[in-house]
């Protein structure tokens, strides 16, 4: 693990991902100036539930090795966990549970990329949260449908095809199964939203409705062209004026804010946390 860290590549997504949280934490805006600093800038497409690991790590001190480290080992102690919880459901003696999951996902492993290993990139974490609901389909089918719903607003919108079935598929069984199958299929849509319009009651105390208005219209753009690959035209308005999706990288990123700084250079191997400029560096001040 200590090795992917060392060696992974930089990847953009990853210095975004952590800006966008360092933010959050510190003035309740999850964006980035790197998009422009636009109030919670859609086109940051990991979400808090993600990043708030490396943001606590930033926050007490971690330079970008340590937040990769801690990152990967918080990434297989979960995964194990879920494993090993999978195996016990179906009465597999808990230390041979432990040694499979720890087994499967070490073999899993090699068939990652080094940047999901040990980076914030949301594509794990979300299919993860979509994993962790199939445990409460039949006792608790409304922690489903949050989970589910958690994995796509707060994670990856890219899991929307895959999640939105997900909770329709399970509606559509408790229309079969249940007497109350109108009502449960309403829960079950509203567990699934809830996280979206948590985020959006956020925006508008942070800002004002007026402020999410303009970010709905940018999300809606958003979830069809990240989501669906459908493009939009869409011209921003208020403090949405000039959105696109596009990174606009500064010459100064503005990413590590925390007391230190660091020298990037796009696609090459990061060492310890440093590396020498050369080129088209990517320079962030302390």
């Amino acid at each position: 693990m200590q090795l992917w860290a060392h060696v992974a590549p930089y990847s953009g997504d990853e210095l975004i991902n952590l800006h966008a949280i360092e933010t959050f934490y510190a003035t309740l805006d999850y964006t980035t100036e790197n998009f422009g600093g636009f109030p919670f800038d859609p086109a940051v497409s990991s979400g808090v539930l993600v990043t708030w690991f490396s943001g606590l790590l930033r926050a007490a001190g971690a330079d970008l090795y340590g937040v990769r480290v801690g990152n990967g080992l918080l990434v297989t102690v979960s995964v194990i966990g879920l494993a090993f919880a999978a195996l016990r459901r179906l009465a597999v003696a808990p230390p041979v549970a432990a040694a499979v999951a720890t087994a499967a996902w070490f073999a899993t492993l090699p068939l990652l990329s080094a940047e999901q290993r040990v980076s914030n990139a949301g594509e794990l974490w979300s299919f993860f949260y979509l994993a962790a609901g199939a445990f409460f389909v039949r006792t608790r089918p409304a922690v489903a449908a949050l989970l589910w719903g958690t994995a796509v607003w707060w994670g990856k919108i890219v899991y929307l095809p895959f999640a939105g079935p997900l909770v329709v598929a399970l509606a559509a069984a408790g229309l079969r199964e249940r007497t109350d199958g109108l009502r449960h299929g309403v829960v079950l849509a509203s567990a699934f939203v809830a996280p979206l319009f948590a985020w959006m009651t956020l925006i508008a105390l942070r800002y004002d409705v007026a402020t999410l208005v303009q970010w709905t219209q940018a999300y809606v753009a958003f979830v069809a062209k990240h989501g669906f690959d459908v493009t939009q035209t869409y011209v921003g308005s208020g403090r949405f004026e000039g959105w696109s999706f596009a990174p606009h990288w500064p010459d100064a990123t503005p990413i590590f804010d925390l007391g230190w700084s660091v020298r990037l250079r796009a696609g090459v191997p990061l060492a310890a946390g440093t590396a020498e400029p050369a080129g088209d560096d990517i320079v962030a001040p302390a």
